[in-house]
């Protein structure tokens, strides 16, 4: 009994953390599984495949499925060498995506814990501060984004290890003036080896997380605060401050090279993208943070919300999601409104509050004058589509000013004048909120419901300030009031339907199947944009707008539709390959051909497309073609000029434009496993062999054997010469990309790795 009450009083605040998140996402854990928008059409799709590209015993490196044949494990968002997707392997994709992001969230409160533990903060202080980051809108909001998700958790755990190098550091400058011996320096150094390591290791894990865009800006920001950190105890020209910052340098390096395996290919592909020369101002401007939206840092259903299909704000509600409850947020402000009246002048209070205030103004997008500039000045600015993504760097900068609030609250208390006041203006709030629901009307009714919840909370808040949070009875219900405010508002954001969404059969893949399967799927961008956006992510308004207002119906059958319309990705779930690709980098040389496409009548783009083996064209549309099956938002025609996907051609042919078949060549079989495609073909001459798959960086050609370089034939596919008779070719992909990525992974594993076990034997044996 003593072992467990001694244990609880240790662990407790670890235990609500792992406790909320399952609360949470409690559907989870009893079985259903996420599919609304991108689990269902990227997620699932990538992790599936990879899994089982390992199961098969190869590197999950290339995706025939897609695109005419796509980069896998480039793609960063599949997280192909991550750690901690091992769950994959375990356990059917649809159970382990869900799994993975509860892991995740979970850890993102362990990691901010453990930063403000180290920041000396109580163990309740730091658990208010941990709460709210492993709760807040931005990770749950887009938690079936699983890339983000997994990626979020790592920048509290960067910046929980770039403080431990920061504390040696502190130490040994704290003993520089005094008498060391040899023993002890040696030590103090060793100690601060360990931390760089440590530091290396979470940095190249978050890395492979797989998010770009999250781990750029995350490393923007644990490099500026180890910077502040440093110079703010500089009390010297001691060499100390320098080998600080050194050893830093050293760890991001290493952590960089640990990820290697998963940067090389990345770059490979961003270089190869149509992302190469930049996005365009509109697609990077979009997704910019609403200033309107500040409303929702107290009360985040203002505008709405997409569980009750009523969100009416500006873009979508998760772009612009960054609620962390309303206590974390006034504790996060009393932090901030302490340091300017200089109450508390020590720790990185001040750094922390003008990183939330910059990184909420280069969130705000073009709704100011300052991003624009930026991306039209600065480079690297034009690579990013999203500035309020720029948010996750605000909400770990605010959820740390909550928890040194919340101390703060512990040690100089909240005054009962101020306590008060929060009192009355909740009381206010929530008699306005009332009134609200009486008078009005239309899309501005969520004004009503959300100012009364904002009422609410700021009463309970008044009152536990006023408790001044001394005795256990007013700590538990803080922690209950924080909890269940976040849950509340977050609860239904990831709907979650029975596992059929998955595992049933398609009607659309069955009819292909029975048709012969004569080659690739293909929908018109205009197409897909209107099934996806039209009818199951959104709809359009009568301005022509896209308009996300909420999740629709919450019914299997429903979304089993969607399936059947063979979106792109979702059609790689019945192994349905597709000229189309979902994905936020497609190949350059692909994606011009595909924009030619996309430009042309359907009749004059069918030529074009059959080059590319597209045997059925899926559209909402009428069309004169033959119809191979009607779903209830697409009918999938057949497109009987297709050419196979791997045919002969005469050798004096232009191969940039070729659609005739040689006479008398024959392709007597053709096998792909994923890195390698091996046909059988015979010719009565010499010819080209055309392969309608992509022509990428690392694909190598064998002609019976012997190495063959690689044409670029129709402007996106390959071709290789080959001599008249019978042949095996085969194109295999090695990309040097991988293999220099995993020889500068292994060395880094081995140098971060071997360190460590070595410090830690050395400590051990003295």
């Amino acid at each position: 009994m003593m072992k467990a009450r001694s244990f609880l009083q240790r662990y407790w605040p670890i235990l609500v953390l792992i406790a909320a998140p399952l609360v949470l996402f409690a559907p989870i854990l009893i079985g259903r599984v996420w599919y609304w928008g991108v689990p269902l059409l990227q997620f699932y799709p990538w992790q599936r495949l990879a899994a089982e590209s390992y199961q098969a015993g190869q590197l999950p490196l290339w995706n025939s499925l897609v695109g005419n044949g796509a980069p896998l494990a480039a793609n960063l968002q599949t997280g192909a060498f991550y750690p901690l997707n091992f769950l994959y392997l375990l356990l059917p994709t649809e159970y382990a995506m869900g799994y993975a992001a509860i892991l995740h969230v979970i850890l993102a409160g362990l990691f901010m814990y453990a930063y403000l533990r180290t920041m000396k903060l109580s163990m309740l202080a730091a658990l208010i501060g941990a709460l709210a980051f492993e709760m807040n809108g931005f990770l749950i909001a887009r938690a079936g984004f699983f890339s983000v998700t997994a990626a979020v958790p790592w920048l509290a755990a960067w910046l929980w290890r770039a403080e431990k190098l920061h504390e040696a550091g502190g130490r040994r400058q704290e003993a520089g003036g005094k008498k060391q011996e040899a023993g002890g320096r040696r030590q103090e150094a060793r100690g601060r080896l360990q931390d760089a390591l440590w530091l290396a290791l979470v940095i190249g894990l978050g890395v492979l997380a797989g998010h770009a865009q999250t781990a750029v800006y995350g490393l923007i920001f644990v490099s500026l605060y180890f910077a502040w950190r440093t110079s703010s105890n500089r009390v010297s020209l001691r060499p100390s401050i320098p080998r600080s910052l050194i050893l830093f340098a050293i760890a991001v390096l290493l952590g960089l090279g640990l990820a290697a395996i998963q940067l090389l290919p990345a770059a490979e592909l961003t270089r190869e993208s149509q992302r190469a020369g930049g996005l365009d101002y509109t697609k990077i401007m979009t997704h910019s943070f609403w200033p309107l939206r500040l409303l929702t840092l107290l009360s985040p259903d203002f505008f709405g919300n997409p569980t009750q299909n009523n969100f009416w704000g500006y873009d979508n509600y998760w772009e612009n999601a960054a609620y962390i409850g309303v206590i974390p947020i006034l504790l996060a402000l009393y932090a901030i409104w302490n340091r300017i009246r200089r109450k508390v002048t020590q720790g990185p209070i001040g750094f922390l509050a003008l990183t939330a205030a910059v990184s909420l103004i280069l969130a705000f997008g073009w709704f100011t004058p300052i991003y624009p500039f930026l991306y039209n000045t600065v480079p690297g600015f034009d690579l990013f589509q999203g500035p309020a993504r720029w948010l996750i760097v605000t909400l770990v900068a605010l959820c740390a000013l909550a928890g040194f609030g919340m101390q703060q609250v512990l040690d100089l208390g909240v005054s009962r004048k101020a306590a008060t006041r929060l009192i009355l203006l909740g009381l206010a709030l929530s008699l306005a909120g009332l009134a609200a629901n009486f008078v009005l009307k239309g899309r501005v009714e969520t004004f009503g419901p959300a100012t009364l919840r904002l009422g609410a909370l700021l009463i309970l808040a008044g009152r536990l300030f006023q408790s001044k949070i001394k005795n256990q009875k007013s700590k538990i219900v803080l922690v209950l009031v924080v909890a269940l405010d976040l849950i509340t508002a977050h609860f239904a954001l990831n709907p979650t339907l029975p596992p059929d969404i998955y595992r049933a059969a398609n009607p659309s893949a069955e009819a292909l199947r029975a048709d012969g399967s004569i080659g690739r799927t293909f929908t018109f961008a205009q197409d897909e944009e209107a099934v996806k956006f039209g009818t199951y992510l959104a709809h359009k308004t009568s301005d022509g707008k896209t308009q996300f207002d909420g999740f629709g119906p919450n019914d299997l059958d429903f979304w089993l539709n969607e399936r059947t319309a063979l979106l792109p990705n979702a059609a790689m779930i019945d192994r349905v390959p597709s000229a189309n690709n979902f994905d936020s980098l497609i190949v350059g040389r692909y994606q011009n051909l595909l924009d030619r496409i996309n430009a042309l009548p359907v009749e004059q783009a069918l030529p074009l497309l059959s080059q590319m083996h597209v045997g059925y064209i899926v559209s909402p549309r009428e069309l004169n073609l033959p119809i191979v099956t009607r779903t209830p938002d697409v009918t999938i025609y057949r497109n009987d000029q297709v050419l196979p996907r791997a045919w002969l051609a005469a050798q004096e042919v232009d191969v940039q434009n070729v659609s005739t078949i040689m006479p008398g060549s024959a392709i007597e079989s053709l096998t792909d496993s994923g890195n390698t495609v091996t046909i059988r073909a015979s010719s009565p001459q010499a010819g080209w062999l055309i392969l309608s798959d992509t022509f990428y960086p690392g694909w190598q050609a064998n002609v019976d054997g012997v190495p063959t370089e690689i044409q670029v034939a129709n402007t996106a596919f390959r071709a290789v010469k080959v001599p008249a008779g019978a042949h095996t070719i085969e194109f295999r992909y090695e990309p040097c990309s991988v293999s220099l990525g995993l020889l500068v992974s292994l060395v880094s594993l081995v140098i971060i790795s071997g360190g460590l076990i070595v410090s830690h034997w050395r400590g051990q044996s003295r």
